[in-house]
């Protein structure tokens, strides 16, 4: 990484194992507003301190694949929680809303739909929505790019994890759940593969094209 992004990520460690602590206790939300502000400018001191390099690609590669698995994550946990409220509106709206600021995605699905919250739409637009840089489908095309440019360098060295990607967003673009127990198959599915995909990356990175090119390097 850059000395500026080493430097955001030093002073947040060194803050989360001191004065956080007591913060913690009194106040949940200022931490986490600041370990959130932090990430972000640790996000854009990447894209703008950065070489377009292996690391620049490993980084986004990183980011990219756990963002997929996370927003699949929360999108389960709210969803099923959000239908059995449906008899309830004002509840229900609550929930989606708060489920839509977990992923940064409140503003944007506003824009989108144009403030008519509605638990399909916000499923879909989380898993969805290729403009939005929290959705699944976002960020498996993000993944998938970094991932191409790493096995085109030499990097990496087999295509398992690169196929596996590919099988998964074309699987996603196929299915539209259409109740919670569906959307948990659904969700649940994309978060092992993700898990998959990074043990997957994890190999490829060990084979021997990359051991006999570190031992020439010696």
């Amino acid at each position: 990484t850059s000395l500026e992004v080493w430097q955001t990520l030093n002073e947040l460690w060194i803050w989360l194992n001191g004065e956080a602590r007591a913060q913690w206790a009194e106040s949940r939300y200022d931490v986490l507003r600041r370990v959130m502000r932090d990430m972000s400018r640790a996000t854009g001191e990447v894209g703008a301190t950065m070489l377009r390099d292996p690391g620049y690609d490993f980084i986004w590669l990183g980011a990219m694949l756990e963002r997929a698995g996370q927003t699949a994550r929360v999108l389960d946990v709210f969803y099923h929680a959000a239908e059995g409220a449906q008899d309830l509106p004002a509840v229900n709206t609550v929930l989606l809303a708060r489920l839509l600021r977990a992923c940064c995605s409140h503003e944007p699905f506003m824009k989108r739909h144009r403030g008519r919250v509605q638990l399909r739409d916000v499923g879909h637009f989380l898993m969805h929505d290729e403009a939005l840089p929290r959705s699944v489908t976002f960020s498996l095309g993000r993944c998938r790019a970094r991932l191409r440019s790493l096995r085109d360098d030499g990097h990496l060295v087999e295509g398992y994890s690169l196929g596996r990607i590919d099988a998964l967003q074309a699987w996603l673009s196929g299915h539209v759940p259409q109740d919670a127990e569906a959307m948990h198959g659904v969700l649940t599915h994309i978060v092992e593969e993700t898990a998959a995909i990074g043990v997957a990356i994890g190999g490829e990175l060990r084979g021997p094209a990359i051991e006999a090119q570190t031992s020439s390097q010696q």
